[in-house]
């Protein structure tokens, strides 16, 4: 958080039972409906039945993601196309490897270990993965954009079967 707004937060955060936003700071009263955006966008970062405080400032790329629905929706389509066709069970298997592959900056072995599986088996599905969709997930300079699109792929329920 802003650092005006660390003590409310602190005393806010134990005492919700319902999920919530804040705003970035804003200047006065002129600007509350901006930081009443603000907070709506804020909450609506968390996903279905969080009942935390979401601050805005602790999630600007999601908040980014989600101001822009229709070019978040092109993001995924672009990384992840065919992935979102598989059946569920295959599609949650590869779009879990792949998640936990940019977490671990692109680590095979720190990836099988967090998957659970051998090395050859991360290096297998993410060839699969890279022939469903024509990307090569090994190249770094994909990292970001592959973490936003995964990213946006949940906030906007595409893993979830909505699409």
């Amino acid at each position: 958080p802003e650092p005006k707004t660390d003590a409310a937060v602190a005393i806010l955060r134990p005492l919700l039972a319902r999920p919530a936003g804040v705003s970035l700071v804003v200047a006065g009263l002129s600007e509350v409906d901006t930081a009443y955006r603000q907070a709506m966008l804020a909450r609506r970062t968390l996903s279905p039945g969080d009942t935390e405080l979401a601050v805005l400032a602790e999630r600007l790329p999601d908040a980014l993601l989600l101001s822009a629905p229709a070019l978040a929706e092109q993001l995924v389509h672009r990384w992840l196309g065919g992935l979102l066709e598989l059946p569920a069970a295959e599609r949650r298997l590869l779009l879990g490897t792949l998640r936990i592959w940019v977490v671990t900056g692109g680590s095979i072995s720190r990836t099988a270990d967090a998957a659970c599986c051998h090395r050859n088996t991360v290096l297998n599905r993410l060839q699969r993965m890279g022939a469903i969709t024509g990307h090569d997930f090994t190249d770094p300079v994909c990292q970001a954009e592959l973490a936003l699109a995964l990213r946006a792929a949940t906030l906007l329920r595409f893993d979830h079967g909505r699409y």
